[in-house]
């Protein structure tokens, strides 16, 4: 999940960015986006 968010994060912007940005950008989206739905996740 994470890591398709990130792909498509980079692919937006012409794979110019920095895939750890995109990864940990992904990462707090998801997270976020689970959090609206009362699932909590432990990392």
């Amino acid at each position: 999940m994470i890591a398709e968010a990130a792909y498509l994060r980079a692919e937006a912007h012409g794979f110019v960015t920095d895939s750890h940005t995109d990864w940990v950008y992904a990462e707090s989206e998801i997270d976020a986006r689970l959090a609206r739905d009362g699932i909590l996740v432990k990392h």
